[in-house]
């Protein structure tokens, strides 16, 4: 009786559900909504903003929690297929409003997205592999996977940087989206490491 229960116990076990297709999904599902309400603006102070300015501290809130629960080799391919899912998604949408496409459209946005993800990767693994946790230091690397992220953006879209206004908005969006950080490295802290 015994042994019949010792075999149960080692079939359970061995039979792990793979979930980590949904966060993927979910990933590319966030990214997808970022670039749906990029155009859409609420104003503060005689300035147009972003809604989605605040779902960019939520994508690298998902992917640290990727990484954290499943591993790095996940959150490779969580943010390529988002990153995928992203271009293709940007190419339907203008095909389908009739506009056409052109990479000009996508390339800033793909390019600060991916490498900005890339470098939250490396330097979150980093932390969580070398160091214990700290709040400064996740708190650190969410911003400057913004920094990065609107570096990137900008580089491809150098025109825009010589409006008046470019310098203001940029940092009120980052000091928006750092209040929004503070509180996601809080919860990221929490977390339990998976694995």
């Amino acid at each position: 009786m015994e042994k019949k229960k010792s075999v149960k116990t080692k079939k359970k076990k061995s039979q792990v559900y793979e979930d980590s297709w949904i966060y993927i999904l979910l990933l590319s599902a966030v990214v997808i909504l970022q670039q749906s309400l990029k155009n859409y603006t609420f104003i503060i102070d005689d300035f147009n903003l972003s809604y989605s300015l605040f779902l960019l501290p939520v994508i690298y809130f998902l992917t640290n929690y990727i990484t954290k629960k499943k591993g790095y080799q996940k959150s490779i391919m969580a943010i390529s297929i988002s990153a995928m899912a992203m271009v293709i998604f940007v190419v339907f949408m203008n095909l389908c409003m009739g506009r056409g496409f052109e990479l000009y459209n996508v390339a800033g946005d793909f390019c600060g997205y991916f490498i900005s993800q890339l470098i939250n990767l490396t330097i979150y693994e980093f932390l969580l592999d070398n160091t214990k946790p700290n709040y400064i230091l996740l708190l650190l690397t969410y911003i400057f996977a913004l920094v990065v992220n609107y570096l990137f953006y900008s580089l491809f879209y150098i025109s825009s940087i010589a409006i008046d206004n470019y310098w203001v908005i940029y940092f009120t969006t980052l000091i928006l989206q750092t209040m929004l950080v503070m509180l996601l490295a809080f919860i990221d802290m929490q977390i339990k490491r998976g694995k």
